[in-house]
C-alpha cells in the first residue's frame, strides 16, 4: 500500500487536509443562520451547543436555507477525508514492523477517512441513516487506529506523542459510548468539538512525522 504514493505526499496531504478542514469549517460557522437541535431560536452558530453536522445541513435548525455554510462545511470534510485516506497509504509500514498489524491499521484508517467523505455527501437532515453510518465508520475506524498505535508504537513515538494519542483514544472511545447509549444535549456536542480538534492536531503531528520519516530514510540511503 505504501508504494502508491511517497510518505512525503501522504504527510503533506493530511497536513493540508487538516488545515483546510479547520479553517473552512470555522468560516462556515459564520454563515450558519442559527438554531440548535434543542433551541431553534438561537441566533447564529453556538459553538458548544451545535453539532458540526449542523453546518452541513441544507436547512438550518431555525428553518432558514443553509447554502453557504453547507457548501463550505461539506467541501472541507470531504477534502479532509480524502487527505486522511492518502495518509494511510503509508501508515502500514510506519506504525509497526509486523505487516499484518500495519495493514489492519491502514485499512481502519482508510475506512475512517471514507466515513468523513460519506458525511460530506450526505447532509444529516436529508440522509440521516447514511450520515450516521458515516459517523460511526469514521469514529470506529479512528478508534482502531489509535488503539493499535498505542499498543504497537514504534521508536518514532515520543512519550509526548504517545500521551496525546492516548488522550485522543480516550475521548473518541467516550464519544462512541455517548452515541451508543443515546446521550443527547450539550454533553455530546462538547465532546464532539474536543474530539475533532484533537483529531486535527493529531493528524498535523502525524503528517509531520511521516514527512520527517521519509527525509531521514533518504539521508540514510545517500550515506550508504
Amino acid at each position: 500500500m505504501n508504494r502508491l504514493v511517497s510518505k512525503k505526499i501522504s504527510g503533506m496531504s493530511v497536513i493540508y487536509g487538516s488545515i483546510s478542514y479547520f479553517i473552512l469549517s470555522h468560516i462556515s460557522m459564520y454563515f450558519y443562520p442559527g438554531g440548535t437541535p434543542w433551541d431553534p431560536s438561537k441566533i447564529g452558530y453556538t459553538y458548544w451547543e451545535n453539532f458540526l453536522s449542523d453546518l452541513g445541513e441544507t436547512i438550518a435548525k431555525n428553518g432558514e436555507p443553509n447554502l453557504y455554510s453547507m457548501i463550505l462545511s461539506n467541501s472541507a470534510i470531504i477534502v479532509f477525508g480524502i487527505s486522511i485516506c492518502i495518509f494511510y497509504f503509508n501508515y502500514s509500514t510506519f506504525i509497526c514492523k509486523k505487516k499484518w498489524v500495519g495493514w489492519i491499521t491502514s485499512g481502519s484508517g482508510i475506512l475512517s477517512g471514507g466515513g468523513l467523505i460519506l458525511l460530506g455527501i450526505t447532509p444529516s437532515n436529508t440522509f440521516k441513516s447514511f450520515h450516521l453510518f458515516g459517523v460511526y465508520l469514521w469514529a470506529l475506524g479512528l478508534f482502531c487506529v489509535l488503539l493499535i498505535t498505542v499498543i504497537y508504537k514504534n521508536d518514532e513515538y515520543s512519550n509526548y506523542l504517545l500521551s496525546f494519542t492516548t488522550l485522543l483514544l480516550i475521548f473518541i472511545g467516550y464519544h462512541i459510548f455517548q452515541g451508543l447509549t443515546g446521550v443527547r444535549g450539550i454533553p455530546i456536542t462538547i465532546v464532539q468539538k474536543i474530539v475533532f480538534n484533537l483529531n486535527v492536531i493529531w493528524y498535523l503531528l502525524m503528517g509531520s512525522i511521516l514527512i520527517k520519516n521519509e527525509e531521514t530514510y533518504k539521508v540514510k540511503q545517500v550515506s550508504i
